[in-house]
């Protein structure tokens, strides 16, 4: 009997370089971060009671700067019968602050070739994201306004829990119903209310609002008091704010929540800086001064460090437990820290979380006419062409100018802050 002798096929594996890839033909855009402070939700002309006053007036006149002019009201005791009226007038106040405007611009470019050679438009897809750069970039603008205004005046600033200080915030210090009665006690005697319509009965109502990061809007909607207080505000059903997840209101402030998407660079908000440690190639973390060098993204452009102050102090959350160390420098993917030597192993890993002070976050609480933005001209496409036509660009061009509003005595009296402890919930979040 003849043996029978296996075959020896050549299987898929040996055709590997001849089975083509396949592309898909759209590429997917990560999620872009809407612009928050838009018409109609925040922003209105001169008169609206809205948070932020929208002055156009600009975009016909030349020059930079728009000068706003405050009057006080009259305070005067005034007189009775026959007193002498001559000498007793109630001398005027008013005040005077500039709001300047800026171009800020943004562009792509592209060689023809390789726009023509590569599967998808580069150029077309490169409007859309301009487009949402600049809604975040005027986002980011009035953030960084309202939290550490360009004109030497500052804000009120409150703490959560019994804190005083940045330093003394604790796991005590988070935003809960308690910490809303009191901004409303602060806000009410100082700013303006808003002017809300009733969507059922058209009723103007007054109401402030509160902008708060995640975590601290995580913290309220998971505090008993706040959800027993929604559970039985309302009707049940699926349009209730148990399911929607819609934080409502709560003794006349309406509490909205301000949301950074994480795109592989900053993370966090304004309000609530945030970003991720890298492990640095060959295990160097001591620069040139031999301080301890934390790295937080590579060199290649982004701004990792972006919300963090220049120098300051940080928190390193690295699986549950927390480091903290001050800073004296920053640059866009690394803090110098004012440790000398290295850091501890531990700390020296990848995804350990990095957040301000105390997991700081500052939340925004504002009445009418906290803010003006003065423009001089809406978005503008901007396009380039070198080289004969074989390079191209495109951009987008806005002029923007924001400047929160001073009082006749020249102090801010439409908003305030309140610094509260804001840690994520679980570290791997």
């Amino acid at each position: 009997m003849t043996d029978v002798v296996a075959m020896d096929p050549r299987l898929l594996t040996n055709f590997s370089h001849l089975i083509p890839p396949h592309w898909l033909t759209e590429v997917r855009a990560d999620i872009p971060h809407r612009e928050y402070f838009t018409k109609g939700r925040f922003q209105g002309k001169s008169g609206s009671k809205s948070m932020i006053i929208e002055n156009d007036d600009f975009k016909t006149a030349p020059g930079n700067v728009v000068t706003v002019t405050v009057e006080g009201e009259n305070y005067g005791n005034g007189v009775t019968n026959e007193a002498v009226m001559s000498g007793n007038e109630f001398p005027p106040q008013t005040n005077q602050f500039t709001v300047t405007v800026a171009e800020w611009t943004n562009a792509e470019a592209l060689s023809r070739q390789s726009n023509e050679t590569i599967m998808k438009n580069e150029i077309i897809a490169a409007g859309p994201r301009l487009s949402r750069w600049a809604g975040k970039k005027r986002d980011e603008l009035v953030m960084a306004e309202l939290l550490d205004p360009a004109g030497g005046v500052d804000p009120k600033i409150l703490y959560g829990g019994a804190a005083t200080s940045d330093a003394t915030l604790s796991a005590t210090c988070m935003l809960e119903p308690d910490l809303i009665d009191m901004a409303k006690l602060a806000i009410e005697i100082q700013a303006k209310p808003l002017e809300v319509s009733d969507s059922v009965t058209g009723e103007i109502l007054e109401k402030f609002v509160m902008i708060a990061d995640p975590f601290s809007c995580d913290k309220l909607f998971s505090n008993t008091t706040w959800r027993n207080a929604i559970q039985n505000a309302m009707e049940r059903g699926f349009s209730h704010p148990l399911f929607t997840g819609a934080l409502g209101q709560w003794n006349d402030i309406i509490i909205r929540k301000y949301t950074q998407i994480n795109v592989g660079a900053h993370q966090g908000t304004p309000q609530r800086p945030e970003c991720i440690t890298t492990a640095i190639a060959g295990g160097d973390y001591t620069n040139a001064s031999g301080k301890a060098y934390l790295c937080v993204g590579a060199d290649n452009g982004i701004d990792y460090t972006k919300y963090f102050p220049e120098t300051g102090t940080i928190n390193i959350n690295k699986a549950g437990t927390i480091y903290t160390y001050t800073y004296s420098a920053k640059t866009d993917n690394a803090f110098t820290l004012d440790t000398p030597g290295t850091l501890q192993e531990s700390q020296e890993t990848d995804d350990s979380r990095v957040t301000a002070i105390n997991h700081r976050s500052q939340l925004i609480v504002s009445g009418a006419e906290a803010c003006i933005r003065a423009m001089k001209m809406g978005d503008r496409p901007l396009e380039n062409s070198e080289d004969y036509g074989r390079r191209r660009g495109i951009g987008i061009a806005f002029n923007n100018g924001t400047r929160v509003v001073e009082n006749s005595v020249g102090t801010v009296t439409g908003y305030l802050l309140i610094d509260v402890w804001a840690l994520t919930p679980k570290f791997s979040i």
